[in-house]
């Protein structure tokens, strides 16, 4: 049976027709679904929903309700020629974006931010690269891998399938590890030439050991890729799970993300009725500290 997918709306403001300027969609991966991946553990707090729409209440927010599976990232070797697990679902977001779009008054020109975690953020560039997503202003990557060699890409697939219960990633074929190489490739050409914009993409990276594994998911650059494209950062204190999870709008992690939002924001269609709504909350809470970081 084929997957479902849709946009599960978390926040839009009452007045929807006038006030929404901006949809912010979260798109998960592997390791989680279209709550869980973004709900603190322990206080429960699903930010999309119970933190950002107070920065942001001029923005409709959503987060893609679908099914993902290991082998659609990391097929085995006997599913060499059927349709790429990675196709399906690229496509399935692209339709997925289409319909939450046509669902709202002037949706179509209104700019769009994308945020995916883990996995999820390979179907975001998949789909960027095979479908002109309109409005496209940004994207905030969780922990994404932008791995440019094949062979780096299979002790990647065994620390995926240890997170996911399985014993072994088994026999990757060549033709995956290139498929999924030639993805992250033809992502930084696609910035190199300036048809998606440098300055509204965000990479953020982990640092500490995600169970059941010895170490972090990705190491090294493994998620800080390009050089200088675009904003990278390595959150501290948070591993490959908890990296795209808060519990409060004072954590390290959400006012990087807020900032790069609002930065998105400003270079979109109507930025000033935004930051207007959006910033002075924002601000109170920075002003009122030191900030830890620097973008």
């Amino acid at each position: 049976m084929a997957a479902k997918f849709e946009f599960v709306v978390l926040y839009e403001p009452k007045n929807f027709d006038a006030d929404v300027l901006v949809d912010i969609v979260f798109v998960h991966g592997i390791l989680g679904d279209y709550e869980s991946t973004w709900t603190h553990q322990e206080s429960k707090i699903l930010w999309p929903r119970d933190l950002l729409p107070i920065d942001f209440p001029r923005a409709r927010i959503a987060s893609l309700n679908y099914s993902p599976n290991f082998d659609d990232f990391f097929p085995a070797e006997s599913a060499v020629g059927a349709t790429s697990g990675l196709d399906r679902l690229s496509s399935g977001l692209c339709e997925a974006l289409e319909r939450f779009r046509q669902t709202a008054p002037k949706a179509t020109n209104r700019p769009i931010i994308l945020v995916a975690h883990s996995l999820g953020g390979l179907i975001c560039t998949k789909a960027i690269l095979e479908t002109p997503v309109e409005g496209l202003a940004g994207v905030i990557f969780f922990g994404t891998p932008f791995v440019q060699e094949p062979e780096e890409w299979r002790p990647l697939a065994s620390r995926f399938a240890k997170l996911v219960g399985l014993d072994d990633c088994g026999t990757l074929p060549e033709s995956a590890l290139t498929s999924l190489v030639d993805i992250v490739d033809d992502f930084e050409s696609m910035i190199e030439r300036e048809i998606l914009d440098p300055s509204g993409l965000l990479f953020l990276s982990e640092t500490e050991i995600c169970k059941p594994l010895e170490g972090p998911v990705l190491e090294g650059g493994d998620a800080v890729p390009f050089g200088d494209i675009g904003d990278s950062v390595e959150e501290a204190g948070v591993d490959h799970i908890s990296i795209s999870r808060f519990d409060t709008p004072d954590r390290e992690g959400y006012s990087m993300v807020l900032r790069k939002l609002i930065q998105i924001t400003r270079g979109s269609q109507r930025p000033s009725e935004l930051i207007d709504v959006t910033w002075t909350p924002w601000m109170k809470r920075v002003r009122a500290r030191e900030p830890r970081f620097a973008l």
